[in-house]
């Protein structure tokens, strides 16, 4: 009985031993270097019945197998062109010809794919550099580490600089530090560049608001509305305009227009805070610092109207822990700890506000309230 691993070999030995006459052994070029290279173009028929099957091979071990395709291999042999066939020896020439061109091509495209890989990585880590560095100026803005977050934001490449997400970042750094004027300096080059981009008005409005620019922010509301009226940020500057007209009333209705189209738009519920606390409605502007803080814990301008509201109610317990809750979120800003020593002053703790006064100071040396108090 046949195994079946002698049955494989079988079909292994016929499959390789093939005579049938659809066989047609490719012609292969014989490269200079290999001189004992095999030409299987040269076969003849006498050759290629060396390499019949023979009923006999089935009777075969693997040693005689192994013996007898060592005996075939030293038969077969290369023919050596002779010297009056000029054919055969351009044929021959012909065919080193193109495998040289085919080598030098193949080390061609290897070069090739090893430059354009070298490329994709040179692309790849100027692009998680840029990453980073935008990454690491973010998180100190986010830390409101804002002179740090404008050093980093400037080693960016011009290309990306001068991008309306930067300057948006950019004039945001200097509205923290209470720098207007660079922060609406950086606001109308975002607008400049992306014309179309709302997000940020918002802030270049209270900017404007700051510098009490009427002129520039009514233009700024005007402009908002007609390019985008379901944004919350386009009613945001609207309220703002009114609110710098000292209407209000007018300046509310905004502000919930606002509101209206986006609930969870912190902003404006501060800014409505603001309007109610001008009011003197201050149950209304506690409600509205109260959403805006539910809204977003670490926005510490909900904190510090909290803390105004109650300092004016003369709560000056509750106004020191909402003023220091917005110290803790912001611990660089220099109006927060003026007022926090103002409002220690007044509940009697004058070497506590004197301390906090000097901090202040330190933090914004320009600061002309934070002189004024220490004084």
């Amino acid at each position: 009985s046949i195994t079946p691993l002698q049955r494989a070999r079988k079909v292994v030995s016929r499959l390789y031993y093939d005579t049938s006459p659809e066989f047609q052994p490719p012609a292969y070029p014989q490269h200079p270097s290999s001189a004992a290279s095999l030409s299987f173009s040269s076969f003849n028929n006498k050759q290629r019945k060396v390499l019949a099957f023979t009923p006999a091979d089935e009777q075969m071990d693997d040693g005689d197998r192994a013996a007898a395709a060592v005996k075939n291999k030293n038969r077969i042999h290369t023919p050596t062109p002779k010297a009056g066939a000029k054919g055969n020896h351009h044929h021959h020439v012909h065919f080193q010809d193109d495998a040289e061109t085919k080598l030098n091509g193949n080390n061609l495209d290897d070069s090739s794919s090893h430059a354009a890989v070298g490329d994709d990585n040179c692309a790849v880590n100027h692009v998680l550099q840029l990453l980073c560095t935008l990454g690491d100026a973010y998180r100190n803005l986010c830390q409101f580490r804002c002179k740090e977050a404008l050093i980093i934001f400037r080693q960016l490449p011009l290309s990306q600089y001068k991008t309306g997400w930067v300057q948006h970042q950019i004039g945001k750094a200097h509205f923290e530090m209470a720098d207007y004027p660079n922060a609406k300096k950086a606001f109308e080059m975002m607008q400049s560049l992306e014309p179309h981009r709302v997000k940020g008005l918002e802030l270049l409005s209270t900017t404007l608001w700051h510098l009490k620019q009427e002129v520039e922010l009514c233009y700024l509301a005007q402009k908002v509305t007609d390019f985008d009226r379901f944004a919350p940020e386009s009613w945001c500057v609207v309220g703002n305009c009114f609110s710098l007209q000292k209407e209000h009333e007018a300046a509310l209705q905004f502000f919930r227009r606002s509101i209206q189209l986006d609930p969870n738009f912190t902003y404006s519920h501060t800014l409505s805070g603001h309007e109610y606390a001008s009011n003197e409605d201050y149950d209304k502007a506690i409600a509205c610092f109260r959403k805006a803080i539910h809204s977003d814990e670490r926005h510490y301008y909900a904190w510090y109207g909290l803390g105004a509201i109650y300092y004016r109610q003369e709560k000056y317990d509750l106004a020191e822990y909402h003023f220091r809750r917005a110290l803790s979120i912001n611990t660089q800003s220099s109006v927060l700890h003026c007022n926090l020593g103002m409002l220690q002053h007044a509940n009697n703790k004058p070497f506590e506000a004197l301390a906090t006064l000097e901090r202040a100071f330190q933090l914004e040396p320009s600061n002309p309230q934070a002189r004024f108090q220490r004084a």
